[in-house]
């Protein structure tokens, strides 16, 4: 048996998250006070810039290019991420992300 089915870690975090998404091996998640977040070394880390997502309980996130994320939501369409920087990410179907 591979030795990570033997070890189980508890992670708390500060506050209630939302939906997981794993890309490139990575797990992602939303907080309320930090936005998105990474989790890494048994902790989660915020991710600079994407503060305004902390309260996205969906995000949709994939891989854009070698620098860049792009991500999802529910109600305010899609955004490029790279590293710092959450941009809007304008396509044809805004209309239809958009509506509540």
């Amino acid at each position: 048996m591979p030795d990570f089915y033997k070890q189980l870690t508890i992670i708390k975090p500060a506050s209630r998250f939302n939906r997981l998404s794993l890309l490139d091996g990575r797990l992602y998640l939303t907080l309320p006070e930090s936005g998105l977040n990474v989790l890494e070394n048994d902790a989660f880390t915020a991710l600079p810039g994407t503060e305004s997502l902390g309260l996205e309980p969906y995000p949709v996130i994939f891989r854009y290019d070698a620098s860049r994320l792009l991500i999802g939501t529910r109600t305010r369409g899609m955004f490029l991420y790279d590293g710092a920087t959450l941009s809007p990410f304008r396509t044809e179907l805004d209309a239809v992300l958009t509506a509540s």
